[in-house]
């Protein structure tokens, strides 16, 4: 708009939240359960996990709660949120509520094991920036 009061903010251009997934891979992979060993890619800044419709990854299994828990993405990779389930979160062993996420941590969502693994991508996937004006 052209009124005189609205102003074009800047951005960073290298300052992007999913810069991270730019430079890795990340999956979380099923370790019990009738799907041990699938994998699951985590490519959105938000992934709900539980055994309720509208999850976006469905955990069937009644150990687990509807909306169970959320990776969210950060700068340094995912970190895990309870979302007030039932039987709650277990990472490496110890209860959480919320924690950021390693390589190779071992998660738990009600008797439902997951395994965080995180890998270096061999090259960045090419950036396209919209031009301004």
């Amino acid at each position: 708009m052209k009124d005189g009061r609205t102003r074009r903010v800047p951005q960073e251009r290298g300052e992007r939240r999913d810069s991270f997934l730019a430079t890795h891979a990340v999956f979380i992979l099923y370790a019990s359960g009738p799907h041990a060993g699938s994998e699951i890619a985590l490519e959105r800044e938000q992934i709900r996990l539980g055994r309720g419709t509208g999850v976006d990854v469905l955990v069937d299994d009644a150990s687990v709660s509807h909306e169970h828990a959320a990776l969210e993405l950060t700068p340094t990779g995912y970190r895990i949120r309870d979302l007030g389930s039932t039987n709650g979160i277990r990472l490496n062993g110890a209860k959480v509520t919320a924690a950021e996420l390693k390589h190779g941590d071992r998660v738990v969502l009600g008797s439902v094991e997951f395994c965080y693994v995180v890998e270096a991508r061999k090259s960045t996937p090419p950036t396209h920036f919209v031009r301004e004006g």
